[in-house]
């Protein structure tokens, strides 16, 4: 029985072409009781909604980088505890790539970004477009590393001009 819903989830993978977030997402946020139905589950914002529909619209180069990413990630069929460091690096790639273009047309933070790519991931994760053995455990995992991945320390100063700030008179 298992083996069928494996051969299943390839078949569902190759019909969005490897999962073609513009396609998938497109058609979540193409209808308003979908929108609705994600909102209530994953219990996103408003905000993160318009975030999406915002990227969908004017950035769809992002999304592809994002499926491209993704499909590097997902080769063996799932996402695994072991993939979600990959992951978090990834969104910091992505976010380092897009952020100066997306800028550009719209005022955006770089934690608005980190939460866009989560919530996208944790969309493909909830409609099983993306296999997990644990939802709540990756879910867990994923927010647990983005947290992590927004509060980086500043490394930009050397270590001498911190200690000398310190003992400063």
């Amino acid at each position: 029985m298992a083996e069928i819903e494996e051969v299943k989830l390839v078949e569902s993978n190759e019909r969005v072409s490897n999962l073609d977030l513009v396609v998938i997402l497109g058609e979540l946020f193409g209808v308003e009781s979908k929108i609705n139905e994600l909102k209530l589950e994953l219990k996103l914002k408003d905000s993160n909604i318009e975030f999406i529909k915002f990227i969908i619209s004017n950035f769809p180069e992002c999304l592809k980088e994002i499926s491209n990413n993704l499909s590097i990630v997902l080769e063996d069929g799932k996402l695994d505890v072991s993939d979600v460091p990959i992951l978090i690096n990834m969104v910091k790639s992505i976010v380092n790539n897009t952020s100066k273009s997306i800028k550009k047309v719209k005022s955006v933070t770089i934690d608005q970004l980190v939460d866009f790519i989560r919530n996208v991931i944790e969309i493909l994760i909830h409609k099983d477009y993306i296999k997990v053995d644990n939802k709540d455990k990756v879910f867990k995992l994923i927010f647990v590393s983005v947290e992590l991945l927004n509060t980086s320390v500043d490394a930009s100063q050397s270590i001498f001009d911190c200690v000398k700030r310190l003992f400063k008179c």
